[in-house]
């Protein structure tokens, strides 16, 4: 029985089934998961959009949220981070020591966190990345306000404080020098000598200022508001397929090749089953010709050999050894009738030796391939031997 299933392919690499790839075949497997970012839609890494939704599903594939904590999950956004903070240049930006990268970023070392969250709490805007090059995370920088387009590059990603021309004028209309004030008004010029004498008519007013009366956009916000609607800001940070395990495929590649050995313990209950599946008997064999007693055969992968005859007394035996292995195995007739099998586990490319004093006819001398050995198109053939 043939348990393999087919990754479903598409342009954008979502795994729509759960899928299986032989060890021989799971590189080219992986390289289908990776989303060329040269033809990714023309967006390089930490490039920009604003959306009037919420991403998900295969459109967030590779996108973050600003503010985000970036992992290694996406290693080449770390090492492009990693690489403009060892160039940059060491200054201090809005109380924060950081370094300015060749291409116009701030990027703040993790110890000044606290420092670039207190810019933001106050203004609502730090354009920091923070860096933790030890745990190789990155958070991203952090706007709730506008963007404001410039010519001058030298200017790239400066903070703009907000604010308002000031409304200011004088006024012919005289009040005691001692008259208290509050709000906008303060004390003008003073005539020396002149008195407004005593009050004793109600036709006496008080000077005010009210400029929502001039324009309705006055008071309808504690600070400056542009006309605008709220958006998402989204930043490109790499290439990954995301489904229940997100994956980025040359980070998994590095780990199949590198760590699978040591890291069989952190495997799932089903990782763990599977694994040990591999080492079963599979459906796919080879069936094999067989020699004189005591011939010597070479086995063409791992797997099984079984080998079953017919005897034509009692006290005839069948017999497999296989020294490479250390495992041998053998059974005597106690009839003259009936078949009777021998099953043994071969290592790929082992020698095994076939026994036998059986005179009866020859119902099978196979190979079986183990799960995780059948080739990607094996046909139960029979082979000539080695």
């Amino acid at each position: 029985m043939d348990n393999t299933k087919n990754y479903e392919w598409t342009d954008n690499p979502t795994i729509h089934e759960s899928s299986w790839c032989d060890t021989d075949i799971l590189n080219e497997c992986l390289m289908h998961l990776k989303y060329n970012n040269n033809n990714g839609g023309g967006f390089n890494l930490f490039d920009t959009k604003v959306t009037d939704h919420i991403l998900t599903g295969d459109e967030l594939v590779g996108w973050a949220l600003q503010g985000s904590m970036i992992t290694k999950t996406y290693p080449d956004a770390i090492e492009k981070i990693k690489e403009l903070y060892n160039d940059g240049l060491e200054i201090e930006y809005r109380g924060v020591a950081c370094r300015r990268s060749i291409d116009g970023r701030y990027i703040a070392d993790i110890a000044q966190k606290e420092a670039v969250d207190e810019v933001f709490e106050k203004t609502g805007i730090a354009d920091f990345y923070i860096l933790d090059s030890v745990n190789e995370y990155v958070y991203l920088p952090r706007n709730k306000w506008f963007a404001q387009y410039t010519l001058e590059t030298d200017l790239l990603n400066n903070f703009n404080a907000p604010g308002l021309p000031n409304l200011d004028g004088n006024s012919t209309i005289y009040m005691l020098g001692d008259e208290p004030l509050s709000g906008c008004f303060k004390h003008g010029h003073s005539n020396s000598g002149w008195s407004l004498g005593q009050r004793t008519s109600s036709a006496d007013t008080y000077l005010n200022l009210d400029a929502s009366v001039s324009n309705s956009l006055y008071g309808k916000s504690d600070t400056v508001q542009i006309s605008s609607s709220n958006k998402l800001l989204y930043y490109k940070v790499g290439n990954v397929v995301n489904n229940d395990s997100s994956i980025d495929v040359s980070q998994m590649i590095t780990d199949l090749q590198t760590k699978l050995n040591l890291d069989l313990q952190n495997a799932t209950a089903a990782g763990k089953s599977f694994i040990g599946s591999q080492a079963m008997p599979s459906g796919k064999y080879i069936d094999l010709t067989l020699g004189a007693s005591r011939d010597t055969y070479t086995a063409p992968d791992d797997g099984y050999i079984l080998f079953k005859k017919n005897p034509t007394a009692s006290s005839q035996f069948i017999a497999i050894e296989s020294p490479a292995n250390n495992l041998q195995i053998s059974v005597y007739s106690t009839q003259n009738s009936g078949g009777i099998a021998v099953y043994l586990p071969v290592k790929k490319n082992s020698e095994f030796t076939v026994r036998y004093s059986m005179a009866g006819e020859t119902d099978y001398f196979r190979f079986i391939y183990a799960q995780g050995s059948v080739p990607a198109s094996t046909e139960n053939t029979e082979a000539q031997n080695d």
